[in-house]
C-alpha cells in the first residue's frame, strides 16, 4: 500500500514488561527489514528521558521523554508493568490525551491499558488488560467495556494483555497498513506459528491443566473465577456443571485435594486481597465485590487465611505507595 510512512511511539513506565514491549516492537521492525524499507517508523522513549527500569530491575536505556515527541503520531502505546496502580503522571495523560485529539491512534501494552482508562481514553471503548488485573480494572473503570480478548482494536483504540498477544496484535496492525503476507512474513521471523486474533480469548495454563484433568472440573473452577458468581453456592455450580453436589466434591477432592466450598473461599478472599492491593476501594465495597454480604465475617475470613486484616493489607498498600512512587516522578 504505498510508501507512507507510519510513525510508532512507545512509552515505558517503570518496571515495565520487556516481554510485552519486545512482542510488540519486534515484528515492526521485521515488516520494515521484509518490506526493505523504514515502513514503521519506531520511536522508544520513558517518562523522564532517563533509561526505563522493566520488572527484573534491569535498565532499558538511555532514551528521550515522551515530551520531546514533536509532531502527533499516528500511533502511541503505553507499556505498562507490575505496579501500573500506583502511577500517576498527570501531564503522561494529559498528553495522550492532547495527542489522541490531534489524530493519534492510543494504546496499552500488557497493563499500559490502565493508564489510557486513567487517563479517560477507554470510556465506551472495548479493551483488555492482563488477565491478573481483570477484576481491580473493572472495579476501578467501570466505564471500559473490559473483555478477556488477547487484544482488541476499537476504532483508534488498540489494548493487548501482554506477553505475546502484544505480538499478534502489531501483527494484525502490519496486515491493516500493508498486508496479510507482510505480517506473515514477519511471524514467521519470530517463529509465530499462527497469528491470532481478536477473537482467542485468555486462558491461565492452570484452567488448560484441569481440562486436561476434568472437563468438568475446568467448567466450575471457570464458573468460580467468572465475575458474576463471586457468591455462588456448592448446589448452584454442581447444577451448572451438570453433576450432582456430591459429584462435584467428589472430582474437586481427586484432583485438587480441595473441597469445591473452600476452593470458592479461597478465590474470593484472593479476589479482595487483589482488590485491596491495587483499587482505592474501600473495605466494604471489596467485602460487597468478592461476595460477602457481612464485612465482619470477611474481615474474620481474611485474617484467617493471610495473617492479616484487611485494613492492615491497606495501610500495607499505602506505604509502599509512598516508599516507591517518589522514585518514579518526573523531574
Amino acid at each position: 500500500m504505498g510508501q507512507l510512512k507510519t510513525t510508532v511511539v512507545f512509552v515505558l513506565l517503570p518496571e515495565f514488561a520487556l516481554g510485552a514491549f519486545a512482542s510488540a516492537r519486534d515484528p515492526l521492525s521485521s515488516a520494515n527489514l521484509n518490506l526493505g524499507r523504514i515502513a514503521f517508523d519506531i520511536s522508544v522513549v520513558s517518562i523522564d528521558g532517563r533509561p526505563a527500569r522493566f520488572s527484573t530491575d534491569q535498565y532499558v536505556g538511555p532514551l528521550s521523554s515522551y515530551s520531546h515527541i514533536s509532531g502527533v503520531p499516528e500511533f502511541i502505546f503505553v507499556c505498562g508493568g507490575s505496579q501500573v496502580h500506583l502511577y500517576n503522571d498527570a501531564s503522561l495523560m494529559a498528553w495522550l490525551r492532547r495527542m489522541e485529539r490531534h489524530g493519534a491512534s492510543i494504546g496499552g501494552i500488557s497493563t499500559g491499558s490502565w493508564i489510557v482508562a486513567k487517563a479517560g481514553l477507554l470510556d465506551g471503548y472495548r479493551a483488555t488488560i492482563h488477565w491478573d488485573r481483570q477484576e481491580s480494572f473493572k472495579e476501578v473503570f467501570p466505564l471500559v467495556d473490559l473483555t478477556n480478548a488477547l487484544y482488541e482494536v476499537d476504532r483508534n483504540r488498540y489494548t493487548s494483555s501482554g506477553g505475546t498477544a502484544s505480538m499478534d496484535m502489531m501483527l494484525y496492525l502490519i496486515a491493516q497498513l500493508h498486508d496479510e503476507e507482510t505480517a506473515l512474513r514477519s511471524a514467521d521471523m519470530h517463529h509465530h506459528g499462527r497469528i491470532r486474533t481478536s477473537d482467542d480469548l485468555q486462558h491461565s495454563s492452570r484452567l488448560l491443566t484441569y481440562r486436561s484433568w476434568s472437563p468438568v472440573l475446568a467448567s466450575a473452577a471457570e464458573l468460580i473465577e467468572s465475575s458474576t458468581c463471586q457468591a455462588i453456592t456448592v448446589a448452584e455450580l454442581a447444577k451448572r456443571v451438570g453433576v450432582t453436589s456430591r459429584q462435584l466434591e467428589r472430582i474437586f477432592m481427586r484432583h485438587l485435594s480441595v473441597s469445591p466450598a473452600k476452593f470458592i473461599m479461597d478465590h474470593r478472599l484472593r479476589l479482595a486481597r487483589q482488590l485491596l492491593r491495587q483499587t482505592q476501594s474501600g473495605v466494604s465495597e471489596i467485602a460487597a465485590a468478592a461476595g460477602f454480604s457481612s464485612h465482619s465475617y470477611f474481615c474474620q475470613a481474611y485474617r484467617r487465611q493471610f495473617g492479616r486484616k484487611p485494613s492492615e493489607e491497606r495501610a500495607m498498600k499505602a506505604h509502599n505507595m509512598q516508599t516507591t512512587v517518589p522514585t518514579w516522578s518526573v523531574r
